[in-house]
């Protein structure tokens, strides 16, 4: 018989007949899967050198589309993010994400903290990632720190117990009150922002009890130092004596509180009335120069600072103060960066108006501030329209025993001298 393909004599056991033709040995090749003979120039060799025939590859097989051989569909690999098939030879360029199985490339997956890989949706869906590292952690395995807002994975939440709150982030508070102030509504808190290195707050909180630390966005690096509310007896006998410590240790470190943040104190909403926000009102926002000057001298303050954060200027009138519907009305209405905000968070009136410091005597000159214009207010409280920084500086001089700080502070600074020379000249 004559090979339809080679055109060579052969005997008919020496060849195949394929859809009626006869063909010779040399010219055909048995499929590998199916077992059918096919043309050898009609046959598609796999990766493994075997040879099979066009319809196992469309039905068995395909071809990998990474190193273009082909392989039996059983050892095809499907890609997700990408749409292909691939072998288990080009495997091991791909990730199989731990919670669905599926296979990715590396732009569709994230790795875990314990070096496992998660895809992209299941990550949106599941996980998030770890503040630290930057890896994927599952939504039941991670850990978050209250005290910086942050999470974290199992391996670095040991190393990022933090002492700092994030900001507002702590909300228990409790009175201070030392022993004969039983019944008091008159507390004070404080919030001070210093600059350097946060590494330093746990040694700070072993000095200074009675204060949590926070996160706040005015300062670069460092903390925010949040007291409990304290009355005046508890803020003599123990809050200053380890405040002062506490900032001693601060500076040694290199800490900086002028310039950088500011102090903020906090007056609980229960002792004022709308008398002595008028007293208030009038002493803070007069629209004279010159007391703007003492304010900006006393509080330790530049202009673009309060023009930020401590606005002088806005203040409603004492009509409408006095005829306020609400028990605590606000003093200004240009919102909470005013010189004396009222918060409702806390329900505390706040002094916005000093620049941060770490020396203790300025926070004690601070804090006698704050003490002499509550005394001021409630001392004219009947006589509100008479009210006025000149009048508030002779009250501090006729009670400087009970402000030493402040006292020394308006004298050593020539503050008292000259408003009494533009006094006199005027």
């Amino acid at each position: 018989m004559i090979c339809r393909n080679c055109g060579k004599m052969i005997l008919p056991n020496a060849g195949h007949i394929i859809d009626g033709k006869f063909y010779c040995n040399e010219c055909v090749i048995e499929c590998a899967n199916c077992g059918d003979y096919i043309l050898k120039d009609d046959a598609i060799e796999t990766h493994d050198g075997d040879f099979i025939c066009e319809s196992c590859k469309e039905n068995d097989y395909f071809t990998c589309e990474d190193c273009g051989e082909v392989y039996h569909l059983d050892d095809s690999y499907w890609i997700k993010n990408q749409g292909k098939y691939v072998c288990n030879k080009c495997l091991d360029r791909y990730y199989e994400c731990e919670n669905c199985h599926s296979l990715f490339s590396r732009e569709g997956v994230y790795e875990t903290y314990d070096e496992h890989w998660v895809c992209d949706e299941c990550f949106d869906n599941s996980y998030r990632s770890c503040e630290n590292c930057g890896r994927a952690v599952h939504d039941d395995d991670y850990y978050y720190n209250e005290r910086n807002g942050c999470d974290y994975c199992p391996d670095c939440q040991d190393s990022h117990i933090s002492s700092i709150y994030g900001y507002h982030g702590y909300n228990s508070f409790s009175k201070k009150q030392v022993y004969g102030e039983t019944g008091t509504k008159e507390f004070f808190g404080f919030e001070i922002e210093v600059s350097g290195d946060p590494d330093y707050a746990d040694d700070f909180l072993g000095l200074v009890p009675d204060v949590v630390l926070m996160q706040d966005g005015s300062i670069d690096e460092g903390f925010e130092i949040v007291t409990e509310p304290m009355t005046r007896g508890y803020i003599a006998e123990n809050f200053l004596p380890n405040i002062k410590r506490g900032m001693e240790f601060l500076n040694d470190m290199g800490f900086r509180g002028h310039n950088k943040g500011g102090i903020h104190i906090h007056v609980s909403q229960e002792i004022f009335s709308k008398e002595m926000l008028c007293v208030l009102r009038n002493v803070l926002y007069s629209e004279r120069e010159t007391d703007l000057e003492v304010w900006k001298a006393i509080t330790q303050r530049k202009q673009s600072q309060i023009n930020n954060w401590c606005q002088y200027t806005g203040a409603r009138s004492i009509t409408s103060i006095l005829s306020d519907e609400s028990d605590f009305p606000y003093i200004a209405d240009n919102g909470r960066y005013t010189a004396l905000n009222y918060d409702a968070r806390t329900q505390t009136y706040e002094f916005r108006i000093f620049n941060s410091n770490t020396r203790i005597e300025r926070i004690n000159k601070n804090i006698q501030t704050v003490y002499s214009l509550v005394d001021y207010a409630k001392f004219k409280a009947g006589n509100y329209y008479s009210a006025n920084t000149g009048d508030y500086l002779d009250f501090v001089k006729r009670n400087g025993v009970f402000y030493p700080d402040l006292y020394a502070f308006i004298y050593e600074m020539g503050i008292v001298q000259r408003f009494d020379e533009e006094r006199r000249a005027a």
